[in-house]
């Protein structure tokens, strides 16, 4: 059998090769150029999120703080917001730049890689920030004060299994020239593509299994401890149900049907720069109300 990764062509056919990333039904993903690239997707998500966190750090100053442990509660979304950006900023730095160190060498970080292979260490090491910050905001929000250190440290463990999860269900890939044109970028269309005909047989649930697990015990504690919702904020049901969702939830769901193979990484990726580019300006909008 004639291994795919060293054919000329990566697909069946050249249709298939361009054609649209669809996301939701029809509705094809394309930004600006005739075929979706990585590095467009990590400019807009940091533009978008960028602008967002200028604005409500302009709104915050002219809103009355909401003190607890000395510090203004009203930060924490929008140090959430500013992190993710900064992620956003490094990935797309880090593809514009070609990645940074070598394979061989004791350091290497290269975006493209992790997403041709299936994983994203940048997202898992950012992500101990803002899902640590925001689960914190969530018991402080349900007055459960007295655990929050083992909270933070719960949140750090459950994101670090998802890194698990991803780096041991990686794609059979070893190469990504194939998917980068003559101007260095990534297509994310190609890779799509080829994804969806190097399905993994062999998954991992473990890892997933344990961070979900640990999520879903953490906030059943929040919830059984709880002493009642603070009035701290004027909707502070909307920014919990939104916490839930965005640190919760939604990545529970986009894991699950990319490991049952419903989706492939690449549309996994668009799904989480899609939640963080909505979600987390709800929950910073509504907590400066």
């Amino acid at each position: 059998m004639d291994d795919c990764e060293v054919q000329d062509s990566l697909v069946g056919t050249p249709d298939a090769i361009i054609h649209p990333i669809h996301v939701f039904g029809s509705l094809g993903c394309r930004i600006k150029q005739d075929t979706l690239k990585l590095r467009e997707l990590h400019q807009l998500s940091a533009v978008s999120l960028a602008a967002c966190g200028i604005c409500a750090c302009s709104i915050s100053f002219m809103r009355e703080p909401v003190m607890k442990y000395g510090v203004n509660i009203r930060w924490m979304p929008i140090m959430s917001l500013f992190v993710t950006t900064i992620m956003y900023i490094v990935k797309f730095m880090n593809v514009k730049t070609s990645g940074w160190g070598a394979e061989n060498s004791r350091f290497w970080c290269d975006v493209r890689i992790m997403y041709v292979r299936g994983y994203n260490t940048v997202r898992t090491i950012f992500g101990w920030v803002t899902c640590s910050v925001l689960f914190g905001l969530l018991a402080i929000l349900m007055s459960v004060d007295s655990s929050l250190l083992f909270i933070l440290m719960l949140m750090i463990i459950a994101d670090w299994q998802v890194g698990i999860a991803e780096n041991q269900n990686q794609y059979d890939i070893k190469f990504q020239d194939k998917f980068i044109d003559e101007n260095d970028y990534l297509c994310m269309e190609k890779l799509h593509s080829f994804q969806q005909q190097r399905l993994n047989s062999n998954i991992r649930w473990s890892p997933f299994v344990i961070a979900n697990v640990l999520k879903a015990y953490t906030l059943t504690a929040i919830i059984f401890y709880s002493d009642g919702l603070g009035n701290d904020f004027v909707f502070v049901v909307p920014v919990i149900v939104l916490i839930i969702m965005w640190a919760f939830i939604l990545p529970c769901f986009l894991d699950f049907v990319y490991y049952k193979q419903i989706i492939t990484f690449c549309k996994l990726e668009i799904f989480r720069m899609m939640v963080d580019c909505i979600i987390l300006p709800l929950i910073v909008m509504f907590t400066l109300v």
